[in-house]
């Protein structure tokens, strides 16, 4: 119940809705996993909006959250994305890979997760020829059968986009 209140309250169109979160979270004692977990929900669903990706994810890098929270909600922000998801993956992901690898790479179950879930959901070949070449140029090979099969899933993505986008615009519209 706390995570929807949270929600709507971000939507209130209060200028200061987000930060008044994001200093409760800080202000919530480490004991309090649920407030704490509701406040990080609400938080995170912020990405999905063009307006407050950047400073949700200022949020989210620093030190305000734990390694294992960051690492959890990476994996989870492609799917709040939604129709963000391009302007997070080119302004988000793709700038921050480097030090998510270095921060992950150890963590097998966080970076795979961390791959799979987002190149998982890519649906533009220049998204997904971005992603690998900055693999390969990196010498990255952490990951490399998450990488294998995000990119599988993602060439299926492509493909059902280029063949019924239309369609599926016209459905979805």
């Amino acid at each position: 119940m706390a995570a929807v209140v949270m929600k709507c309250f971000l939507k209130s169109g209060e200028k200061t809705a987000m930060k008044q979160l994001m200093d409760k979270y800080d202000e919530t004692p480490l004991g309090d996993s649920a407030m704490r977990a509701s406040i990080r929900g609400a938080l995170f669903g912020q990405v999905s909006s063009e307006a407050d990706c950047e400073m949700f994810m200022e949020w989210m890098m620093s030190e305000k959250l734990s390694g294992s929270e960051r690492g959890w909600g990476l994996s989870v922000l492609p799917d709040c994305a939604g129709g963000n998801f391009s302007n997070y993956f080119s302004k988000v992901f793709m700038p921050n890979f480097s030090k998510f690898h270095g921060e992950y790479k150890e963590s097998q179950f966080m970076f795979t997760s961390l791959i799979k879930s987002t190149i998982g959901i890519v649906s533009t070949q220049e998204e997904l020829d971005t992603f690998l070449k900055f693999i390969e140029e990196r010498g990255i090979k952490e990951g490399d059968k998450a990488v294998a099969q995000a990119k599988d899933t993602a060439i299926v993505n492509i493909k059902v986009l280029s063949e019924n986008g239309s369609g599926l615009k016209s459905y979805f519209s």
